[in-house]
Order: C-alpha cells, then sequence, then structure tokens
C-alpha cells in the first residue's frame, strides 16, 4: 500500500497522472499486440469506436512486444510518439489509446487471454538466467546521460559495457545454485511442515507464492526474460541454507540438552 501510494503521488505530482503505472497500458498493449488480441479488436473496432490514429498505425506496429516498445523509430511507429514525448501532452493521448485498445482486448477475449497468461507464466518460473540485460550489444542508451553528462564515461568504460564480464562462469555457478533452491523448495516445505516449524513454513510458502506472483506478473503481463525471475530466484536456495543453519542449530541445542540431563543431579551444582 505504502509502494502503491508513493508511485501514485510521484506520477500526479509531475505529470497530472494519479495513477500507480500510467504507462502501464503501453506495456500490456506489447504483448497483446504480440498475442494476437490487440489486432482482431482492431479488426472489430476500426472503422467504429476504435481511435483512428492508433488504427491507422495497424499495419505497421511489429508483432514482436520488445521490438514495439523499444525498437525506435524505425522499427515501432509508436515509439516516436510515446517514448519520443516523455512528460508531452501527446505522450498522454496515445497512452489512453493505446490502453483503450489493450482493455477492450482483455475484456472481448478473456479466456485467450488467461490461456496465454498461463503459458508465460509457467515458461517465467524457469526463465532466471542472470545478466539478461543484452550488454553491451543493446544497452548504451544515452539519454540518461542527459540528466548526469559525468557519469557517461565511468559507465561506457565498465567491464559491462566493454564486454569484459565473465558472463558464462557467473551464469553457471548462479542458475546451478537457483535450480538447485527450486528443486528443494517443495521438499523443505513438507519438512517444514512436517516439523511443525511455522517460522520456516510462513518463509518458504511466501517465497513461493513470490516466485509464482513475479512470473504472472513479468510473463504474462509483460514478456518472459530471464531477468524479471532472477531477481527474486536467489530467495529459494537463499532459504534452504538459513533452513540447513536453523534446523543444524535447534539439532544442537536438542543434543546438548540431551546432555545435561544425564548428567546426575550432584554433578550439576
Amino acid at each position: 500500500a505504502a509502494v502503491i501510494a508513493a508511485h501514485t503521488t510521484i506520477h500526479g505530482l509531475y505529470f497530472g497522472r494519479w495513477h500507480p503505472s500510467p504507462l502501464g497500458g503501453y506495456f500490456l498493449f506489447a504483448p497483446l499486440n504480440e498475442d494476437g488480441l490487440v489486432p482482431r479488436w482492431m479488426d472489430r473496432h476500426c472503422g467504429h469506436d476504435a481511435p483512428r490514429r492508433l488504427c491507422d498505425l495497424r499495419s505497421s506496429l511489429p508483432r514482436d512486444s520488445q521490438l514495439l516498445l523499444w525498437g525506435g523509430e524505425e522499427v515501432s511507429p509508436l515509439y516516436q510518439h510515446i517514448n519520443g514525448r516523455i512528460s508531452q501532452p501527446e505522450l498522454w493521448v496515445w497512452a489512453d489509446m493505446v490502453s483503450m485498445a489493450a482493455v477492450g482486448s482483455l475484456k472481448e477475449e478473456p479466456a485467450a487471454f488467461a490461456a496465454n497468461a498461463y503459458r508465460a507464466t509457467i515458461e517465467q518460473l524457469v526463465h532466471y538466467q542472470v545478466l539478461d540485460d543484452d550488454c553491451p550489444e543493446a544497452c548504451r542508451n544515452m539519454r540518461m546521460f542527459e540528466w548526469r553528462p559525468s557519469l557517461m564515461q565511468p559507465v561506457l568504460n565498465s567491464r559491462q559495457l566493454m564486454g569484459e564480464l565473465p558472463e558464462r562462469q557467473i551464469r553457471t555457478v548462479t542458475s546451478a545454485s537457483a535450480t538447485l533452491g527450486l528443486l528443494l523448495l517443495m521438499p523443505l516445505i513438507v519438512w517444514a511442515f512436517r516439523r511443525r516449524d511455522t517460522l520456516a513454513l510462513s518463509m518458504l510458502l511466501t517465497i513461493a507464492v513470490s516466485l509464482l506472483a513475479n512470473a504472472a506478473a513479468a510473463g504474462a503481463l509483460s514478456d518472459v526474460h530471464d531477468r524479471y525471475q532472477s531477481r527474486l530466484v536467489w530467495l529459494a536456495p537463499f532459504a534452504a541454507l538459513l533452513l540447513v543453519a536453523r534446523w543444524q542449530s535447534q539439532k544442537t541445542l536438542v543434543s546438548a540438552n540431551s546432555a545435561d540431563n544425564l548428567v546426575p543431579a550432584s554433578h550439576t551444582s
């Protein structure tokens, strides 16, 4: 609630859009266009009650959601109207138009969206490699340096943008540990339940629900990318390590107490 309130307040004060995600409709429009829901909605509504300016562009919209969002003016006709018009009135006109198409397609084809969302959620659950950032090939975005030009050279000289990070070795270690943590998650939940360890069980269930919710939000409402799930998947092996330490500590404590109980009362004083 605090995060939603903060986002809504900032967007309202800066842009006059009292919404936690003013451009959420744009990001939802992209995968719905890729899955075919938006094109079918346009076929039904263009020439009637759909935004004419948006309908004029439908034949040139790329079906790949990432190209539509980030392909630049040469690839996506929406780029110049939305990405290139940050904080300008035209941005919100187009944001409202794509939101109308996204919401409309959802209302008219909820079953198709549910099927696509289920598939994307499962796919996102098993995609969690780190360093999924398209660097150095496609991450040299210079726009951010308009506000902090002094950071340009240090960033450009970083190992990440120079392509000098040992990505294969990093991914080998992190992917193996993440996979092991995920495989252990369900057995640990069963073990915690049998031990009646409420604290451990609540933590494991929270992590499991969070991983599933994150996969659904990222895969179903955006697009499947390793970087989305890698932000949370490390919690699974981390929880396993915590519980090994916790249960080993409890075992040691029980053993110590048992040993104390075996000492004659005359010796304990």
